[in-house]
């Protein structure tokens, strides 16, 4: 283990310059306060030195920022911002780990921004969207935003959030989401440079009205932070809708019953400039101080009824049978429309006099005739549960159903903190609670919504031309880098190529040959024209698709069907890939462009359409060579003779190997690259049977398929595909062609 871990060092001594040396060094001893590697066990080592290699791609990406993650909550996480206030922060944030925050206001204004010798960035909430406004020295200011009401007296989330694959920076307000760089849009944000550097100036809540609590990188932390009338604690806001665009602070009420006035005696409500008392049946006065003894000695109990006193002073009447109320003075009728009972839910009955019907009196919460109605509370008490809570009703009462809302409390009004819940809750990572949520800032090196999953490409190492790929299980990573951008980190676009000294001279073959666009002439190539054989031709450019010959209509990929690659009557099959053409008799090649089983000397002049070739056709193309039939449907072949079952076509079947193809005449019609009677022999090195070298990519070269070094500006230049073989694409990307028993990306 020891000895890896030197190789690893001697690798960063040689990548890194000297500042960048000792930075990741110092980091990753110092900030993590690691012991050396003679005292660690393997486990903690390993993680010793893939801490080092995660702060090396930092340290080579960002050598002079200082702006390193997430902090963690402050102890003063809430503050209120009138107009004229801010926070200032000493940590630049980076645009590469999620930064955000939470904000209410009626107003809106400036949430944060940060600023270096004329690089700006500025997040504002504005009047039906949310704003991320950006400028470089002596370029224009661009700006794009979230259309979104956030200016409601709500508390809402916003946030700069970046995904490394492909690279990406997202505007994020609660939980709708804007892309607002990627690497062929707005990329100047995935390389913001010195925007991040040391000396940024990064500023919290100012020009901004209403309230803000803190997030991952604008954590309000007393160290570190210069504030400006700024009133910290919770939310002064009130509650009330916005009323022309303004905050409404609440105005705290004295609470004149906080000494208990009323002795205990009775129930105190405090009014807007004093109390009231409202004494037990046994006391009197202004703060229930005169005891007016025993409440029952006035027989407040009807009908027989039992007088008990309580410890406060209040009595209750102990009723007898057939008769109840607060002081027993009602009577259960005995009435016969009584008796039987029809008022239910404790109703009671009566009739009265010279009335030949009953009537009930329902308990609170009934009503009906009968007092069948359950009297839902949740209808007259609209709005009663708060931030998504379900209102349940009960009788004569409801309750608030406060499940997946973040929310507790009688009317869910109480925000739930899930970061003191569950201290674990994000588990390499830092947890900051939202109002009915929280969100997780992972350390470097870890992902996923609670930074349970190990990657190095979480802190983006790969600059804004290239894509992250992981190897190891989220242990290392390698950057695969777009057309035009340098490996290994794909932070910087390729050099342009030096001009040549001198133009390279043409073959004496070529000097009279003009060859079509997309195509080049290559000595030395036998071709037949006719009954003539020229020692010369025309071949198609890598990535274009066409015969060689004295004149190639080369084309891409997605056209080589539609424009007749195929020659002589051959049919033209398209897949995503790679295309097929399927000869007819008496042709070959991989465009049908020779002639088969005949010398030289006894080929003759090619069929062409005047003579009529096509039977069952709509139309006849001539080609530069031979002819190609368009056939009606219900038929097929290269002359358009043979009858179609309906639905027949080429259809992939057992006895077709490699992905082939089953055609009507029995044969099988083969992927590229495969070959054969069953497809069953790999033709070239688009069959990835044997991969390509390192560095290398499959590419079309006279006609033909074979591996050949990769050009610097190729997508395959980085060996971007494990096992099998790289294939560059028209649009500057890769695709990898996996070899039998291998899969993945």
């Amino acid at each position: 283990m020891h000895l890896h871990a030197t190789h690893l060092f001697r690798s960063i001594e040689l990548f890194a310059q000297p500042p960048i040396r000792m930075c990741c060094r110092r980091r990753a001893i110092d900030d993590f306060d690691l012991p050396p590697p003679c005292l660690r066990p393997a486990a903690e080592e390993f993680l010793f030195f893939y801490t080092c290699w995660l702060l090396l791609a930092t340290c080579a990406l960002w050598p002079s920022a200082r702006a390193a993650g997430p902090l963690g909550r402050s102890d003063r996480p809430e503050a209120y911002f009138n107009g004229s206030s801010y926070i200032r922060l000493s940590r630049p944030i980076s645009l590469k780990q999620l930064v955000g925050l939470s904000f209410r206001t009626c107003v809106g204004g400036e949430l944060f921004s940060q600023r270096f010798e004329g690089y700006t960035l500025r997040v504002s909430a504005l009047f039906e969207q949310v704003v991320v406004q950006w400028a470089r020295p002596n370029q224009p200011q661009r700006e794009v935003g979230l259309e979104k009401e956030t200016l409601d007296n709500h508390w809402h989330w916003v946030a700069l959030r970046y995904r490394p694959n492909p690279p990406s920076l997202l505007l994020e307000v609660d939980k709708d989401t804007q892309v607002i760089s990627n690497v062929t849009w707005n990329p100047e944000l995935l390389s913001p440079g010195a925007l991040e550097s040391g000396g940024a100036v990064l500023v919290v809540g100012g020009v901004f009205s209403g309230c803000i609590l803190e997030g991952p990188q604008l954590e309000f932390h007393a160290v570190g932070s210069q504030t400006l009338n700024v009133q910290f604690g919770h939310c002064p806001l009130t509650t009330d809708d916005c009323i022309d665009r303004k905050d409404v602070l609440r105005i705290p009420p004295k609470d004149h019953c906080y000494n208990e006035p009323c002795m205990r005696h009775g129930t105190c409500i405090s009014r807007h400039d004093r109390y009231e008392c409202l004494c037990t049946a046994r006391y009197r006065g202004n703060n229930c101080e005169v005891d007016a003894g025993d409440p029952c000695a006035s027989a407040p109990c009807q009908n027989g009824a039992r007088c008990v006193e309580d410890v406060r002073g209040d009595y209750t009447c102990d009723c007898p049978r057939n008769y109840h109320g607060t002081y027993c003075e009602l009577e259960v009728s005995l009435d016969p429309l009584c008796v039987a009972g029809p008022c239910i839910n404790n109703g009671s009955c009566t009739v009265p006099p010279d009335a030949d019907t009953y009537v009930c009196d329902c308990p609170p919460g009934y009503m009906g005739r009968n007092c069948e109605t359950d009297v839902d509370e949740c209808a007259a008490a609209a709005g009663a549960c708060l931030n998504g809570g379900k209102c349940v009703d009960a009788v004569n009462n409801f309750t608030c159903d406060c499940s997946g809302t973040g929310y507790t409390g009688a009317r869910c009004e109480i925000n739930v903190n899930e970061c003191e819940e569950d201290r674990n809750i994000c588990g390499h990572g830092y947890c900051y609670d939202t109002y009915g949520s929280f969100v997780c800032a992972c350390q470097p090196g870890y992902t996923g919504e609670r930074c349970h999953n190990m990657s190095a490409c979480a802190s983006g190492p790969c600059g804004a031309g290239g894509a992250c790929v992981e190897e190891a299980g989220g242990a290392g990573f390698r950057c695969v880098c777009a057309r035009g951008w340098a490996p290994p980190l794909c932070t910087a676009p390729l050099p342009p190529p030096p001009p040549p000294s001198s133009p390279a001279p043409a073959h004496p073959s070529c000097l009279d040959i003009v060859c079509p666009p997309r195509s080049h002439c290559l000595p030395n190539q036998m071709v037949v024209t006719g009954v003539i054989a020229k020692q010369v031709t025309c071949v198609c450019d890598v990535g274009y698709y066409g015969a060689p010959g004295p004149s190639p209509n080369c084309t891409t990929l997605e056209s080589a069907c539609e424009v007749g690659v195929c020659q002589n009557g051959a049919t033209c099959t398209l897949a995503p890939d790679h295309f097929n053409c399927t000869c007819a008799p008496g042709y070959k090649g991989a465009y049908c462009e020779l002639s088969a089983g005949k010398a030289l000397s006894d080929l003759k002049a090619a069929e062409r359409c005047a003579a009529g070739p096509c039977l069952h056709a709509k139309t006849c193309q001539d080609l530069a060579v031979g002819f190609r039939c368009e056939c009606e449907p219900g038929w097929g072949g290269p002359r358009c003779d043979t009858a179609l079952p309906p639905g027949a076509g080429p259809e992939p079947c057992a006895r077709c190997a490699n992905g082939g193809m089953c055609r009507d005449s029995g044969e099988c019609e083969c992927r590229g690259g495969w070959a054969g009677p069953t497809c069953e022999l790999a033709a070239d090195c688009r069959a990835a049977v044997a991969a390509c070298p390192p560095h290398h990519e499959c590419v079309e070269l006279t006609g033909a398929w074979r591996c050949a070094p990769a050009a610097p500006d190729s997508a395959c230049a980085s060996s971007p595909c494990h096992n099998g073989t790289c294939l560059a694409l028209e649009n500057g990307l890769f695709r990898c062609q996996c070899p039998p028993g291998s899969n993945g990306e």
